[in-house]
């Protein structure tokens, strides 16, 4: 469901726990939550940024735990 766009976004950036050194990001994966705080719904955006290693060996990104 796409939630919509008019709605206040907090964005989250969830970084993996490995080194990133030398790496670059090669994209990411959203999820949005609907949340709410006094009567207020909001957007929760949480980012993932996918790090592909510079020698082609492999991608590392972050797991995403919602808070």
């Amino acid at each position: 469901m796409m939630l919509p766009e008019n709605l206040r976004r907090e964005i989250i950036i969830i970084e993996p726990t490995e080194a990133v050194t030398g790496c670059t990001i090669s994209g990411e994966e959203v999820t949005e939550v609907l949340d709410m705080i006094s009567a207020e719904f909001y957007v929760k955006r949480y980012v993932c940024y996918k790090y592909a290693h510079a020698n082609g060996e492999g991608i590392i990104t972050a797991s995403l735990e919602l808070q």
